[in-house]
């Protein structure tokens, strides 16, 4: 499973942007790891996610290629979940 986000840290190296910051926060780049488990503007909801992730036996620190790579259905629909309570367009 693949996750596409349009995230200004891969827009700015293929010269769509000109600033790789976070969309949310403007203040760290903004690559998928940061928007998914980093940016403070989602703290909250970030901290409520990766109590999920662990109390689904994932260890962390994680990130997004090793979520995705667990392969589980339950795991991939929390992760959307984040996503859209975040109002993160994938």
């Amino acid at each position: 499973m693949q996750l596409a986000l349009p995230v200004n840290a891969h827009l700015n190296k293929i010269k769509v942007l000109e600033d790789d910051r976070c969309t949310y926060c403007k203040k760290e780049r903004g690559d998928t790891n940061h928007i998914i488990f980093g940016c403070e503007v989602h703290k909250d909801k970030i901290d409520i996610l990766l109590k999920d992730l662990q109390t689904m036996q994932l260890a962390l620190p994680v990130n997004v290629n090793y979520v995705l790579a667990q392969d589980q259905k339950d795991i991939n629909c929390r992760l959307y979940k984040h996503l859209a309570s975040c109002s993160i367009i994938v």
